[in-house]
């Protein structure tokens, strides 16, 4: 007798509809637009109460802020806005007061709690002020020691627009059902 076993496959090739393929493809273009939107509008804010609050100075801080999406390995899409400008931080969290000191161990300076003089020079330049290094110390020494308070121009406008954010991912929701129902 013959014990043999017929074999059965252990896969199946099962043709799956062309439309159902797009489906990652929709959703992922759609969140994509929706984040971008979403990012533009924030950043629009930020430049806007920028300008409402005269907050412009030279201008380096407003032609400073940018939008970029950001997707990780799991597809997580992110939108961020920022400002490459090295003092943003300061102007969006404020500053601490700080106290200017010097070791007298070593010889250097540990941390002055000063913002840099160039940066009090060029705003001197931009009021048109005379450009004085005895003021900008004075001005750099004022503000190390008592702070600076944040305008949180980021903060603001994240908050602000939350009502908008949340209608475009709405309206990229309702695409994506208009999309798939068309696509059957």
């Amino acid at each position: 007798m013959n014990n043999v076993v017929p074999l059965l496959p252990l896969s199946r090739t099962v043709r799956i509809p062309d439309h159902l393929f797009s489906i990652e493809q929709i959703v992922d273009e759609e969140a994509k637009r929706a984040v971008a939107e979403a990012n533009k509008l924030i950043s629009d804010h930020v430049r806007a109460e920028i300008r409402e609050q005269h907050a412009e100075a030279s201008g380096d801080f407003l032609k400073s802020i940018a939008e970029t999406l950001f997707e990780d390995e799991q597809g997580t899409i992110t939108g961020i806005v920022f400002s490459t400008a090295p003092y943003a931080q300061y102007i969006e969290e404020g500053r601490q007061p700080g106290r200017p000191y010097s070791s007298l161990k070593t010889h250097q300076v540990l941390w002055t709690g000063m913002p840099p003089k160039e940066a009090i020079l060029a705003w001197m330049a931009f009021k048109g002020m005379q450009l004085d290094d005895t003021v900008a110390f004075l001005i750099a020494r004022k503000i190390a020691r008592d702070g600076i308070p944040g305008q949180h121009f980021f903060q603001h406008a994240v908050d602000e627009t939350a009502d908008a954010v949340q209608q475009l991912f709405e309206t990229a929701a309702h695409r994506i059902a208009q999309r798939l129902a068309s696509s059957e």
